[in-house]
């Protein structure tokens, strides 16, 4: 029988491929993971199963787009950190979002970089 964290996570790849976001991966995140650029995927759905998960985003360019869309595993209590390859992550508030962490809760955070120099993050916490 498949966890609720394997549900939420076919269910929001199947909702998202149906409203037209056709640039879609699914990854795990572990304790690190990188992600890729949006050239690659504009929207991520990571599934955090490490203990503290590190984020890594790719290294910004002017006008890119990303967002990831984060599930919590089975066991939850997931908080990532957050980590820029260049330049620097600049939080709405100042303060990188508090996630929900409970099991399978799922979150998005958006992610734009206007300048290619900075991703300016913001979040939709709560969607699931």
């Amino acid at each position: 029988m498949p966890s609720a964290t394997q549900d939420n996570t076919s269910l929001l790849l199947s909702k998202l491929y149906r409203e037209g976001a056709g640039n879609v991966e699914s990854v795990l995140s572990g304790t690190a993971v990188t992600i890729s650029p949006p050239s690659t995927a504009t929207t991520t759905v990571l599934t955090l199963n490490g203990t503290t998960p590190a984020i890594t985003l790719p290294a910004p360019t002017q006008g890119a787009a990303k967002t990831l869309v984060l599930v919590q595993d089975a066991t939850g209590s997931r908080i990532p950190s957050w980590v820029a390859t260049s330049g620097a992550i600049k939080w709405v508030g100042a303060a990188a979002p508090t996630l929900q962490t409970a099991a399978a809760a799922v979150d998005a955070v958006d992610f734009k970089s206007y300048d290619g120099i900075n991703w300016y993050g913001s979040a939709k916490l709560h969607i699931a």
